[in-house]
């Protein structure tokens, strides 16, 4: 019925709809089955597909849609903003490596750990002091001490290090999304 229009579409859009797929699941094999996923639901629904310029951003869209899906059916969907402090105290031990359904992933702990890596090499007192505070457990006062500083200008420090810290993590928030 629309073999040709379903191949020139696949021909067109799915190296950038398999790339996109590849950074967000990081497998390769996983990415081509939401390719061929997405693939299979536009042509089920190829009335629907909107015309140019929206054509690659519905089948964009779709492909996100369809590992959101597969995310919950294999239960990696968690916010960032879910985390705890007493939570990234674990972050930097390298034992929890995630493994489903012979896809390797890259667990949400794992991302968090690697934008704390990335965000202390670029910021390297903010991460110190985000590290004492959140994962060593000081208080204000200590950390006030520690870093010369009042309590007040402390907290409102601690404050601009989680939102820079934030701006890291936000990869991993997508990640799962």
């Amino acid at each position: 019925m629309y073999e040709k229009e379903i191949n020139e579409l696949y021909t067109k859009y799915s190296p950038s709809l398999k790339s996109y797929l590849r950074r967000k699941c990081q497998s390769n094999e996983l990415a081509e089955d939401l390719t061929q996923d997405t693939f299979v639901k536009i042509f089920k629904k190829f009335d629907l597909l909107p015309p140019e310029p929206g054509t690659k951003p519905y089948i964009l869209s779709m492909g996100h849609n369809l590992l959101k899906d597969h995310w919950r059916k294999t239960n990696k969907e968690r916010l960032v903003s879910d985390i705890k402090d007493e939570e990234i105290a674990n972050l930097t031990s390298d034992d929890d490596a995630s493994v489903t359904n012979d896809y390797t992933f890259y667990s949400l702990r794992d991302c968090i750990r690697d934008a704390f890596q990335r965000f202390a090499k670029v910021h390297e007192e903010k991460s110190d002091a985000l590290r004492r505070a959140a994962i060593e457990g000081w208080s204000t006062v200590e950390l006030a001490n520690f870093l010369g500083r009042s309590p007040g200008a402390t907290r409102e420090f601690i404050s601009q290090c989680r939102k820079a810290f934030k701006l890291y993590a936000q990869v991993c928030k997508e990640e799962i999304q």
